[in-house]
């Protein structure tokens, strides 16, 4: 079986992933990327996610280092007004560097030059089936793609998955779901042309029916209404015609069971046909929509949560608390959606309302600590991104592409440094740790 040695492994191309590896990369490491898609991105490409969320608290931008560097280059080969990260004015940057609007095609081969530059190795349709560890410590995985088995060494390894299938595989604990086990709702985003993004925003602007709740009543007032429940999210124009939806639920299906996914991948597909039914018939401008394309992989908002040396509370939400090892901070509001349709159904507002009594107020942020990206149990493992150490309301909030920028930029970076510690993550000096991110245009409060 051929292997491939490096310093630094990750597992996941998405926004942590490609984060941890720049940043691994820069500061000296010899990286492999691991990705099981043709392209990286994650949320962006592969799920076809319309938009960023929030990089600002509503008054700067507190998520900078690579993130911001992804985002001002996006906005800059797209010729929109570039953000200024420390001067938040309403409404212009709300789409500057808030909800600013994807171009998929742009992020793959934006993020393809990054790697390349960097000198990232990247293996593309590749999975990880197993792994060799001994003695709290992984010592290689297995890579599985088009030339059979091989095996990846490293010095240290970073989960970028998003589900945490890194670390389960390693044996580490975790948590999944609510008391019940049961998650969050999932998406299968898509992308249409042919609507009018100025009579979409002159409705919303006119109505305030953002999230077209208003739209849904009449459809069910005629009768016309199919889907399981009606909580949608919204349209985000990339262009006059062309916007990336991110509407409706997929319910009662577990991300981290193929079978499980496999069904939720089809329902994705029923759903996205009756929501373009929908959308033509009672959203004002969009009459002539065609569907260009549903996401290659359905929306997973929440599966597992890894238990690390620190799980970060909703106490450490709300009272917006710093750490002495913070390697982030987030502003995002606490974003649960409903786990079935009928919680759906008895309080359709349950996310709305969830969203309004967990916000922080503008200029307010938490600390997301170090401890938070390391597994228990393993020497020389860091999770990145939506499956870091936390409480499942807080990691509603932790989930979203802006904050696993930044927190896979820090497990890069704290990663290049451990490796003069023989690959221990956890002997990293935190304060230089800390003053390296800031170096590399981190903000940390």
């Amino acid at each position: 079986m051929p292997d491939f040695s490096t310093d630094v492994c990750v597992v996941g191309g998405g926004p942590a992933g490609v984060a941890a590896a720049l940043s691994a990369a820069r500061n000296g490491a010899k990286v492999l990327l691991i990705e099981r898609m043709g392209f990286l991105g994650g949320s962006a490409t592969a799920m076809q996610v319309p938009a960023f969320a929030p990089f600002s608290d509503r008054t700067k931008a507190i998520v900078r280092g690579i993130g911001w560097e992804v985002l001002t280059e996006h906005q800059r080969r797209l010729n929109r007004p570039l953000p200024d990260p420390d001067s938040y004015n309403v409404p212009q940057d709300k789409g500057r560097m808030d909800w600013v609007p994807l171009d998929v095609e742009l992020l793959k081969r934006l993020y393809d030059e990054l790697c390349e530059a960097a000198g990232v190795t990247v293996l593309f349709h590749t999975f990880v089936p197993a792994i060799q560890q001994a003695n709290g410590l992984l010592e290689s995985i297995v890579l599985a793609n088009k030339a059979g088995l091989s095996l990846a060494k490293a010095s240290v390894f970073i989960d970028a998955t998003g589900d945490g299938d890194l670390a389960a595989r390693a044996g580490c604990a975790f948590e999944q779901g609510d008391e019940n086990g049961k998650t969050q709702g999932m998406t299968l985003c898509f992308t249409v042309a042919g609507g009018s993004r100025s009579q979409y925003l002159d409705y919303v602007y006119t109505t305030g029916d953002g999230y077209l709740t208003k739209r849904v009543e009449r459809a069910k007032a005629d009768g016309a209404w199919e889907l399981p429940d009606s909580s949608l999210v919204g349209m985000s124009f990339k262009s006059e015609t062309v916007a990336g939806c991110n509407l409706g639920h997929v319910y009662g299906h577990d991300a981290t069971d193929p079978l499980s996914i496999s069904a939720a991948e089809r329902e994705g597909r029923r759903v996205v046909e009756k929501l373009m039914a929908f959308l033509r018939r009672y959203v004002p401008g969009q009459e002539s929509l065609e569907l260009v394309s549903s996401g290659p992989h359905i929306g997973v908002r929440e599966s597992r949560r890894i238990v690390g040396e620190y799980t970060l509370t909703l106490d450490d939400y709300l009272a917006c608390r710093t750490f002495p090892d913070d390697i982030a901070r987030c502003a995002y509001f606490i974003d649960l959606h409903a786990v079935t349709t009928e919680v759906a159904a008895r309080a359709k507002s349950v996310t709305d309302g969830a969203q309004r009594s967990y916000s922080l107020p503008a200029g307010q942020s938490h600390g997301i600590p170090y401890r938070c990206l390391i597994p228990k149990g393993i020497e020389n493992l860091l999770v990145a991104g939506r499956c870091l150490s936390a409480e499942r309301a807080v990691q509603g909030a932790t989930r979203v592409m802006p904050y696993a920028f930044a927190t896979g930029e820090a497990a890069g970076l704290a990663a290049a440094l451990s490796l003069s510690e023989s690959g221990d993550v956890r002997r990293v000096d935190t304060v230089e740790l800390q003053r390296r991110l800031r170096a590399q245009g981190a903000w940390l409060g």
